[in-house]
This record gives structure tokens, sequence and C-alpha cells, in this order.
């Protein structure tokens, strides 16, 4: 059975499928994490006006709880290489930021115009 995984591991690696899994990964891990940010945000902001009530509390905390289960597992896959996990964060700061840039979430002006 090890020698099978081996084998087909090795294949994958030279097919570059090992690396294109990896990539889709992080990318799929900084969604996730910049999902998850906006989510806390908007989650703060409805409790602020006693809004976080009834299914949506409780759906919202579930989905926190999955969200935060998903991250250490995606951290225990990268391993706790700390060049992986600056360049991650790293990226994912970025991303956040041209994010937040593009939905005009990035400063108060954006927090005026809903007012």
């Amino acid at each position: 059975m090890d020698r099978i995984k081996k084998v087909l591991i090795d294949k994958a690696m030279r097919s570059g499928t090992i690396d294109r899994v990896a990539r889709l990964m992080s990318a799929s891990y900084i969604l996730n994490s910049v999902s998850n940010n906006l989510l806390q945000e908007s989650g703060e902001e409805l409790r602020k006006e006693g809004l976080m009530l009834g299914e949506l509390g409780s759906l919202h905390k579930m989905f926190l709880r999955s969200a935060d289960r998903y991250c250490q597992a995606f951290a225990d896959m990268v391993g706790r290489d700390n060049a992986k996990v600056r360049q991650v964060f790293g990226d994912m700061e970025e991303f956040e930021k041209g994010f937040r840039h593009w939905a005009k979430l990035d400063g108060k002006e954006a927090d005026n115009e809903a007012e």
C-alpha cells in the first residue's frame, strides 16, 4: 500500500499536480480567510445594533467555528515553516486590502456612505 501511494505521489509531483493543488489550496485559504474576516466584522456591526438574533446568530456562530477548524487544518497541513506562513499571511493581507478597496470597504468614507 505505501509503495503504491509513493508511486502515485511521485507521478503527481512530476505532472505538476502537487504544485497546482498547493496553489489552489493556498488561494482557497486566502479567500476563506478574507470572507471569514468580513463575516466577523459584519457580525460585530449587527451585534452593536442588537440585530444578531435567532437563527442568524446561531448560523453565524456555527460558520465561524467551522472556519476556525478549517484554518487550523490548513495551518497543520502547511506546517510551521515561518517563511511559508509569512508568505500566506502577506498574500492574504494584500488580497484583503485590494478587495476592501474594490468593495469600497477600505475607509471611513465607505462607512459614511451607508449612513
